[in-house]
């Protein structure tokens, strides 16, 4: 099924969107399945405490304000072994908001990220 993986590199204090910027524009991010279950595992090179990370579907929060596992390698790609996995469900169309926010305010950090959906029965 469709899978994403990317690295994003985040600017002091900078709040980002990927899934819905320029030049990657995830087809994906509405859900285009009746029913979809979304999978989504995060890392980064940062410091503890120093990046997190909101998921929403519309105006639901699926994913509070949650810390984004340290200490990865930049360019490695978190794996359900290194990082916590995020699973939520959508309805189709529902747009998925993945927003990466820089705490640290240290000069730049790359968070690396692997989404996927699939269809549920």
């Amino acid at each position: 099924m469709p899978d994403l993986a990317f690295r994003r590199t985040l600017a002091a204090l900078e709040t980002a969107t990927p899934l819905d910027e320029a030049g990657r524009r995830w087809p994906f991010r509405r859900c285009p399945y009746i029913r979809g279950r979304y999978t989504v595992l995060m890392g980064c090179t940062g410091a503890a405490a120093g990046q997190l990370a909101r998921i929403s579907i519309g105006t639901t929060k699926v994913l509070e304000d949650s810390a984004i596992t340290v200490g990865f390698t930049d360019g490695v790609l978190p794996n359900p072994q290194t990082a916590p996995t995020f699973q939520f469900d959508a309805n189709q169309d529902d747009e998925i908001i993945l927003e990466l926010v820089e705490l640290g305010n240290v000069a730049t950090t790359d968070v690396m990220v692997w989404i996927d959906v699939e269809p549920l029965a």
